[in-house]
């Protein structure tokens, strides 16, 4: 068996310590401690398996190369970093950064062999430092699947059991990316239906993924067009902001695989403008924050901004509270991160540095 990789990562650090009396020395007490929730952990952000039809060294050292090839895509992201000269030497030795392997029998007639690795930290580390690399971290967004098909008859349906929604999600996890695809049980179909995902409007979206507790949104309008497949994408990124891009596949699979690695390279492009800055501080002035439950509710929103490196209570007073946050984004991609989902709202005023917000709350704060 593989020995258990330990994995390091930087989570959203929190201090919510309370001053005060009532449900504010209550809230001392259960919040005074550092929270770890941030987006979702990578499970296999070190280790890769790779199919081999034979079990000889020709296959091995292959399987070797292919292991670590796709350890560095997943840790990186963004599939042109791989060009970077220490990236290509470091995968003509890959012996120097894998830190074990074994050899699996699998139930595959057509590969019945795999080359299951872990990697040496450590050493991919010290490459990333040598190549001025900044490696996405294993603390990712996670992106809930909206994608709605056109049929022969022009009728639009939602997908989530499809081929392309199964292969998304493959490549997805061969890309280290947080993936969900809905349920579409009755409690979607009240909240959304393909009319919506095909116009693309936001909120619908957005109240929908609330359930999922995901970070992003991914929504697909796809057709056929002769042999081919055309997808319109749209990825709502934690931030706020949206990116629109046009996709053409032979087939679905080809699809997917565009798809993801466009989502997987945007989404780190995101977090590394995150991380290139840190240290950002503002001041967020939040009222309409009357009990312990909204004041739980708030931290739990914080704690879910991939963009926050951390996060502190400065004071409170009567139905108000002041928290301190540090980030690498501009001040506009924190209020759209902030205000995103409805729960908190931009209240006229602040500056610079301090931004004042109101507690709406959503549909289950009550």
């Amino acid at each position: 068996m593989l020995n258990k990789l330990e994995r390091t990562h930087n989570p959203v650090r929190s201090s919510f310590s309370m001053p005060g009396a009532g449900f504010l020395k209550l809230v001392a007490v259960l919040l005074g401690l550092s929270s770890q929730v941030h987006a979702q952990v990578i499970e296999d952000y070190a280790s890769a398996q790779v199919s081999m039809t034979a079990n000889d060294a020709t296959q091995q050292a292959a399987a070797q190369k292919a292991g670590v090839q796709r350890v560095l895509l997943r840790q990186l992201g963004d599939a042109d970093l791989m060009k970077n000269p220490y990236v290509l030497h470091a995968l003509d030795k890959p012996d120097d950064y894998i830190r074990d392997y074994q050899v699996l029998s699998v139930d595959n007639s057509k590969a019945p062999y795999a080359l299951a690795l872990n990697v040496d930290q450590g050493a991919l580390d010290k490459l990333y430092q040598q190549a001025s690399l900044t490696a996405w971290p294993v603390n990712r967004s996670k992106v809930v699947l909206w994608l709605a098909v056109q049929q022969d008859d022009g009728d639009r349906v939602l997908e989530t059991n499809s081929p392309l929604a199964v292969a998304l999600q493959q490549q997805a996890q061969l890309r280290g990316v947080p993936f969900v695809r809905p349920l579409l049980d009755l409690q979607d179909e009240l909240a959304i239906d393909a009319s919506r995902v095909w116009g693309g409007f936001k909120q619908p979206v957005q109240d929908a993924s609330r359930r999922y507790e995901a970070d992003a949104e991914l929504i697909g309008r796809l057709t056929r067009n002769g042999d081919n497949w055309e997808g319109r994408w749209r990825l709502m990124l934690p931030s706020g902001e949206d990116k629109d891009f046009g996709l053409t596949a032979a087939d679905r699979e080809e699809m997917a695989e565009k798809v993801m690695d466009k989502a997987a390279t945007l989404l780190s492009a995101e977090s590394r403008l995150a991380q290139a800055s840190q240290g950002g501080a503002y001041f967020l002035t939040v009222s309409n924050i009357t009990d312990f439950n909204r004041l739980q509710r708030l931290e739990n929103r914080l704690a879910s901004l991939p963009l926050l490196s951390s996060y502190e209570l400065n004071a409170v007073s009567k139905d108000q509270v002041e928290v301190k946050v540090l980030t690498g984004a501009e001040r506009q991609t924190l209020i759209n991160a902030l205000t995103r989902d409805a729960a908190l709202s931009l209240v006229i005023g602040g500056d610079e540095q301090h931004i004042n917000l109101r507690w709406q709350g959503a549909s289950t704060d009550e």
